[in-house]
This record gives structure tokens, sequence and C-alpha cells, in this order.
């Protein structure tokens, strides 16, 4: 008679220990050895799902490969996010998301194999990600990136829309092109990438737009914290900005601009702006998942309309709070010469006045 041998499947300790770590976190927090909003806690220690899953991976035998390569990500992201790297999480996971592919490969070709193939394997696949982390904080001015300068003349126009548009990357975006330029600055991007600048007069409004012309899958920028687009316009000419980018980060400085309408828009990132002190505008700003960032300069009347459901908000204690709007010191509906719709379902919203220089 033979003997069937079952395999008994090792229970899983996800759970237990995510359970375990969100405990001993929120433990700190609320004695105070960590000292930060419960957004700010998800936003830095996410990356412990990484952590959690590649020990039940391990712990449930179910290979060391995946196991180990989780580990060293979430170690990776977890580093980043607490400021050990000089790169965000999510620059790190926009670059080295194809690494998941190639464990997940390694994993299958050494799944069933002795304990001893599988470890080496996962060693292999560690000794990979470190060689390539080396190399980008080493040598990434190496990588194949192209500048462009980017410019746009001014002419005798009365008004102009600017519209940028990238799916993945770093927009920021400051008044101060020279005299008689509208737009000044450049983009920096890899061979899979390409921006493209359209620039026409009709009626005395003058019309630019840059936007990605090719799907990228994961763009690099030199040393990964460099700016992709670096821009800036024009003080003296009454503008409509619209920005909007897939996934990443807007730096919108608006001091000194003769703003009629602004519309910027990050679907996954960071959205930080700069108000500009004396203008008088609408605009809208939308932020499904992540954060923004606001700064508001003495003196400038400012009514924020919030459209917020899991959002942390940060309010200045300068400000005033009636229901979902916000007022800076000394606006009302009558006198707002700024007033602004915030769309954020998710994530981290911060409102404060800016400090004198």
């Amino acid at each position: 008679m033979e003997t069937v041998e079952i395999k008994r499947r090792r229970p899983g300790i996800f759970w237990p220990l995510l359970l375990i770590v969100t405990g001993v976190i929120l433990l700190l927090n609320t004695i105070g050895v960590i000292q930060r909003s419960i957004w700010d806690l998800l936003l830095v220690y996410w990356p412990l799902l990484f952590l959690v899953g590649g020990l039940d991976h391990i712990i449930r035998g179910e290979g060391w490969v995946w196991g180990l390569v989780s580990i060293a990500l979430g170690a990776a992201f977890l580093g980043a996010n607490l400021g050990y790297l000089p790169w965000s999480s999510l620059s790190l996971l926009l670059r080295l998301w194809p690494l998941l592919l190639i464990a997940l490969g390694l994993d299958l070709i050494f799944k069933g194999h002795s304990p001893v193939m599988s470890i080496l394997g996962g060693v292999l696949a560690i000794a990979m990600i470190a060689v390539i982390v080396w190399y980008f904080f080493f040598n990434g001015s190496a990588l194949h990136t192209v500048t462009t300068p980017v410019q746009a003349e001014s002419g005798d126009i009365s008004s102009a829309n600017i519209r940028l548009s990238n799916a993945v990357g770093l927009i920021e975006l400051s008044s101060g092109a020279p005299e008689g330029l509208l737009v000044d600055g450049a983009t920096t991007q890899t061979y899979q990438d390409e921006a493209t600048s359209r620039y026409e007069v009709t009626d005395s409004v003058g019309n630019f737009s840059l936007s990605n012309t090719s799907v990228t899958i994961a763009p690099v920028s030199g040393d990964f914290t460099r700016p992709e687009w670096s821009l800036k316009v024009s003080p003296g000419i009454p503008l409509l900005i619209t920005t909007s980018t897939g996934a990443g980060r807007q730096v919108l400085d608006l001091t000194g601009l003769n703003l009629e309408n602004l519309d910027a828009t990050v679907a996954l990132g960071d959205l930080a702006i700069t108000l500009p002190k004396e203008d008088s505008f609408e605009g809208e700003l939308s932020n499904p998942i992540g954060s923004i960032r606001i700064l508001v300069p003495q003196g400038a009347l400012v009514r924020f309309n919030l459209d917020t459901a899991m959002t942390a908000t940060t309010i200045g204690p300068e400000f005033s709070v009636s229901g979902d709007r916000v007022y800076s010191p000394g606006a009302t509906d009558d006198n707002a010469t700024m007033r602004i719709k915030i769309n954020q379902p998710m994530g981290r919203l911060v409102i404060q006045m800016k400090s004198e220089e």
C-alpha cells in the first residue's frame, strides 16, 4: 500500500503581526514618542505591509525569494519615508516596480526546491536590488537623460492660457520669466519620455501647452530628485493656468503672478501651493490621494471651499472655519479676492500662513 504524505500548510502570521506592529506604533504615538497625525503615520509606515507580507510568505513556506525581496523593498521604502534615503518612496516605487516581476519569476523558478536553493534565489534578488540602488545613489547622473529648453515669446498678447500635463514626475512653476518671454524653463526626461510644447496666439491671447506625447512606464530624472519640468512665467500678463499630473508632485509658487484662474490636479502625490499676496482669481485644487499644502501670505484675502472625506486637515490658528469654508485673516464672503475650491477625498490637507522673510 502506498503511503500518501499530506503536507500541512503552516498558519500565516500576516494579520497577527500587522496588528502587533500597528499597536506598537499607535502606542508610541499616544505616549508622545512618535508625534504625528494618524494620516501621517499611514503615509510614513505603509511599507510595513511589504515587511510583514514578506515574513508571512517565508513562515508559511511559500518561498524565500518573494519573501526576501518584499522585505528588502519594504525596508527601502520605509527608509525613504523616514529620511534615510535621498528619494521619496513614490520615486523608488515608480522606478523599482519591475523588480517585483523579476522577484515573482525567480520565486516561481526556485519554488519547490530545497531551502538552500530558495535562500540562494532570495539572496540573488536582494543583491540585485542592492546593486541597482547603489548605482542610482552613486551614478544617477550617468543615466541617459535629456534636458530641453522651453521658451515662448510674449509678444503683444493681452493674456495667456498655460496648460501643463504630465503622466508622472515633478512640475515646478513660478514667476520670473525674462522680459519678452511668456514662458522660460526646461524639461528633463529619459529616452522613454518626450515632452512637446505648443504655442500659438489667437486674438491677442497666447495659448501655451506642454505635455507628454509618449506613454512613460517609469521616468527617471538623473539623480531621482532633479525637477523634470521647471518653468518660470511672465509676472505681468494675466494668466489662466491649468496643471495636471497623474502621479508625482507639483510645486506652484504663484507669488508675483497675475492670475485670473487656476486649476491644478495631482491624482496621486503631492501638491504644494504658495498663493500671491495681492491678486483676484478663482481656482480649484484636486488631489484624490495624497497631500495638499497651501501657504497664504500675510494680508491675502482668501476663501477656501473644502470638499473632503477621509482627509486629515491641519489649519493654522489664524484662519477661521465655518462649515466647509475656511477664511484667511480678515477675509469674508464679500471681500475675498481669491476663492479656491479644494477636492481631496483621501489624504492630508495643510493650510497655513506664510512666514515673513
